[in-house]
């Protein structure tokens, strides 16, 4: 991840997996969300489109 963030410092990061654990580990601090798995994708999708809006509100500026 360290190298995606090196080359690509304004694409959002989004850690998706299933073990809750890694919040302790402080590469993962540097996503911008952190996403337990789930079957219901809502949760995921709707960050997402947080992050997607995000960007697109800074861009506009």
């Amino acid at each position: 991840m360290g190298r995606i963030l090196s080359e690509h410092k304004n694409i959002p990061i989004i850690i998706n997996t299933a073990y809750g654990g890694y919040t302790d580990n402080f590469l993962m601090w540097s996503a911008d969300a952190y996403i337990i798995k789930s079957s219901d994708l809502s949760e995921l999708k709707n960050k997402i489109k947080e992050l997607l809006d995000k960007i697109e509100c800074n861009n506009a500026s």
